[in-house]
């Protein structure tokens, strides 16, 4: 199994070279903080042999929970790029308000506070139906006029 970080296509080249040797190959990210491994913070996102990813689970389960995403030894790549993109749009938009908040001298803990409650599932709980409509969905549940949901 490799965990290094690379690109989606990287990550495909050593899977033919293990499959001309008979050997399976899996490709995966790990997403933790060196405090949550072994706790139910951490995650593994992995892809390519099924096989491998079949016997060896228990043992990636001891350290992390463990996610397949289909023989495409690229997609657990994609997966981590998502699920890191996420986090730094949410960062940086954070960052972003703050700035903006800066002038009116909001206390940026009260602020943070108040990105945690609309952060929160309860916060959130119209965002998956209205993100139905959004531009560049694909598939059968687009309906509307495509506007993003209003805050």
């Amino acid at each position: 199994m490799n965990l290094a970080n690379s690109s989606p296509g990287r990550a495909r080249e050593p899977a033919g070279l293990f499959a001309g040797y008979g050997a399976d190959y899996l490709d995966g990210a790990m997403m933790a903080l060196p405090e949550t491994v072994a706790t139910g913070e951490a995650f593994f996102l992995c892809s390519g042999s099924e096989r491998a990813f079949t016997a060896y689970r228990e043992e990636l389960e001891a350290v992390a929970s463990a996610h397949c995403f289909g023989t495409d030894p690229g997609a657990a790549e994609v997966h981590d790029l998502a699920v890191l993109g996420t986090g730094y749009a949410a960062l940086t938009g954070f960052l972003h308000a703050l700035a903006l908040l800066e002038p009116s001298g909001t206390d940026p803990e009260a602020f943070a506070s108040l990105v945690a409650r609309g952060s929160s599932p309860a916060g959130c709980a119209g965002w998956p139906r209205s993100c139905r409509n959004w531009p560049g969905r694909r598939g059968p549940a687009r309906t509307g006029t495509g506007s993003p949901p209003s805050t």
